[in-house]
């Protein structure tokens, strides 16, 4: 049983590594040939905002006025396989400067995508390949522009009014958004004014009935805030690059013991293989990405293959895990890690101390398990009188154990269900809030031999230690 395991977490990690990687890459090669570009030419291109993602302080290309604001995403290792430091710099290189970083450097002569990983793939896709996005969402859809806003309409208008339920909200709509992403002005570039509004209106004015994407409306004719949450929300194409970054990260659970059973393999197949053959099609690869999958899944092994992917995990669980997260990424990965590790731990200790004959083992209780015990049970009903909701029925004044409960489930779910694997620092900040509480409250009531509070702090100390780690 453990060998076939072995088996299967190898064949899995294969398809992570190298297959997805490979997807990723068909992506930039895809955006630099309708560029006309060679990968060299595209780096060249794109050197200053590259810089900046791997260095935010002013640099000799930036105009006066204007500060770095973005927090490091690439890092060294990944520029030196990009840029030639010891090569000639730009014409603007201010010489005083420092000539070990990679101001002003050129790319590698010759530089091609093969030294594209996964990680730094979907870097350049999601940072300067916005066309190649824009081009599934409307040529290989056959649809322009304003047919796509129009049939994202909805979505879109709650981007906006991300707290406000329209005239089109079916009961149990997910907003797609805790926070504001556009304003009224960002709107307007979109759409204006034109069709009676429904019987619930009594005038146009942003009611979302009586709006219809501008006619002729072009991907240039948005600004690129726009442009790139329009592409983050909506877009097929960049919600499977996020989803195969998120089983990058998922697989480094198995790192350790390079274990994974029959039902987890079988489910991280089906979904990257769908994943992968999304790109493929996009690519026009889809003969060749078959064909790949195919020997992935199941050609021969040995342990020197074994050994080999083993190694590039556990190597790659701190290089890349770590590093090369946004602040964003690195918020959802520790917010998770109090999910998985206290939140779950909360509801299961909270039922055995309800059930004390309760036998399952912790290992075999997820929250959304856990969650349906505890309502079935019926012992800590909410303030609110009954078990679901949202956010907004549970105010800071309802302390009861109930909607505690309900808090880690909206907790739990809000990261689920989360279209992308970021948590921004306000939500982080308020979500902490939230679970500093609820855990004081816990810890009264149950009295954990290792308090709640405790492990919430561990958590948190270790992600400075990495965030630390990271910024060296």
């Amino acid at each position: 049983m453990t060998s076939k395991k072995r088996e299967n977490f190898l064949r899995n990690v294969i398809l992570v590594v190298d297959h997805c990687k490979d997807a990723l890459v068909s992506l930039v090669e895809l955006d630099i040939t309708n560029k006309g570009q060679t990968f060299e030419q595209f780096v060249n291109a794109n050197q200053h905002e590259l810089f900046h993602l791997y260095n935010n302080s002013i640099c000799c290309q930036c105009p006066p006025g204007r500060f770095p604001y973005r927090s490091r995403i690439i890092h060294k290792p990944q520029m030196d396989l990009l840029f030639d430091r010891s090569s000639s710099k730009l014409r603007c290189h201010n010489t005083a400067r420092t000539s070990d970083d990679f101001c002003c450097s050129k790319a590698k002569v010759g530089l091609c995508t093969d030294v594209l990983d996964l990680t730094l793939a979907r870097c350049l896709l999601v940072n300067f390949c916005s066309d190649v996005f824009w081009f599934s969402c409307l040529q290989f859809q056959s649809i322009t522009l304003e047919d796509f806003l129009n049939h994202n309409k909805h979505g879109i208008y709650h981007v906006w009014q991300n707290n406000t339920a329209c005239c089109q909200c079916h009961p149990g709509y997910t907003l797609p958004t805790n926070s504001s992403r556009l304003n009224q002005s960002d709107w307007n570039q979109m759409f204006s004014s034109i069709l009676l509004p429904c019987s619930y209106h009594t005038r146009s004015s942003n009611s979302i009935c009586s709006v219809m994407a501008k006619p002729g409306i072009t991907p240039a004719n948005l600004n690129p805030n726009v442009n790139r949450i329009i592409l983050q929300y909506f877009c097929k194409l960049r919600k499977v690059v996020e989803a195969m970054v998120q089983i990058r990260n998922q697989n480094y659970g198995h790192a350790n013991e390079c274990l994974m059973s029959d039902n987890e393999y079988i489910k991280s197949v089906v979904k990257i293989e769908r994943l992968i053959m999304y790109i493929a099609k996009v690519c026009n690869k889809e003969t060749q990405f078959k064909q790949k999958l195919q020997e992935a899944m199941n050609g021969f092994l040995d342990q020197k293959l074994f050994n080999k992917y083993q190694n590039l995990m556990e190597l790659q669980t701190r290089q890349q895990y770590i590093h090369l997260l946004s602040k964003e990424e690195f918020n959802y990965s520790r917010m998770g890690r109090i999910v998985l590790n206290i939140l779950a731990e909360v509801l299961y200790d909270l039922y055995k101390l309800d059930v004390p004959n309760f036998e399952r083992e912790r290992y075999g209780c997820d929250i959304t398990y856990l969650y349906s015990l505890h309502r079935r049970c019926n012992k800590h009903i909410p303030s609110t009188g009954r078990w679901g909701g949202s956010w907004a029925g549970f105010e800071t004044c309802n302390t009861t154990i109930g909607d505690d409960i309900e808090r880690i489930r909206l907790t739990r779910n809000e990261l689920a269900h989360s279209a992308l694997y970021e948590l921004d620092e306000i939500r982080f900040n308020e979500l902490y809030d939230v679970i500093f509480e609820l855990l004081k409250r816990f810890d009264m009531h149950i009295q954990p031999t290792q308090p709640y509070l405790d492990r919430l702090k561990a958590i948190l100390v270790k992600a400075i230690s990495d965030q630390q780690d990271k910024n060296n």
